[in-house]
């Protein structure tokens, strides 16, 4: 496997990850959706990782015999930059759900403890 598909699958997995914390976000799922969106940062930093050590490495019989250093390919950085993006639209999102029912929470409570002074 070449290491320019192995960047391409994983980032492709990145972005079914991605995909299915929007549609989590969507739906209301905000237990299951911080899981993964915590999952999705791990992914994220391990593929930047991968990415920036591949960077001028000499990889490879030819790389190691000719000394001649890897550049990744534009289009993964541009990915990088896409998902890190993608990851704070989603993470904002996330916390704007998770405040709203933390909100609708506090508010329930607040009735049930004014209508319980109101019985006595």
């Amino acid at each position: 496997m070449t290491i320019e598909k192995e960047f391409r699958e994983e980032g492709m997995a990145l972005q079914r990850e991605f995909a299915i914390l929007e549609r989590m976000i969507n739906e209301n799922e905000i237990e299951m959706a911080t899981e993964e969106l915590t999952f999705a940062k791990m992914m994220l930093t391990s593929y930047i990782k991968k990415i920036k050590t591949a960077d001028g490495a000499k990889i490879g019989v030819i790389g190691k015999i000719f000394r001649h250093p890897y550049h990744v390919p534009e289009e993964f950085m541009k990915i990088v930059i896409a998902m890190v993006a993608k990851e704070k639209q989603l993470s904002k999102q996330l916390n704007k759900k998770q405040e709203k029912q933390q909100n609708q929470v506090n508010r329930e409570a607040a009735r049930n403890r004014r209508t319980g002074k109101n019985a006595n």
